[in-house]
This record gives C-alpha cells, structure tokens and sequence, in this order.
C-alpha cells in the first residue's frame, strides 16, 4: 500500500522520538500521532509498519560477520 502522506525529514525525527518515548506506555499509537503535527494514528502506523520495520528486516538480513557495533571508545594519549 503506498504512503497516503508525505514525511519531511522533520517530520520523521519528531516521528522517531516519539516512537522512542511513547512505544511501550499507553495510548502509545495516540501520543506518538499527536507528537507528529498532521498525522494520524493510521499513519504513524503505517509509516512505522512501512519505514521502521523495512530498516529493522534490513538490518537483521545483514551476515553475523558483519559488525554494527559502535567501536569501544580509548582515551586520547597525551604527549
């Protein structure tokens, strides 16, 4: 199904950090629309259904050998 609106990339930030806030609380679809100003819950759901979930299945389709750790931080010598 295509996407019946368009996401601006601010849009998409205020999206991703409601999801971050709201996923687990209730009323979690609610608030998260309601934190992306022109939205509705149908939308933030097929968005996160459409966009989130397609990274997510690419992420996880990577090889094992291939490392999306973050490097360990070491502290900086100084000389």
């Amino acid at each position: 199904m295509a996407p019946t609106t368009m996401w601006t990339c601010k849009d998409d930030e205020k999206f991703e950090s409601a999801v971050c806030r709201y996923q687990s609380g209730p009323n979690a679809w609610e608030n998260i629309a309601a934190s992306a100003p022109g939205k509705f819950v149908a939308d933030v759901k097929q968005h996160y259904s459409g966009v989130i979930m397609t990274e997510v299945d690419l992420i996880e389709s990577l090889p094992d050998e291939y490392d999306l750790s973050f490097p360990e931080s070491t502290p900086s010598s100084s000389s």
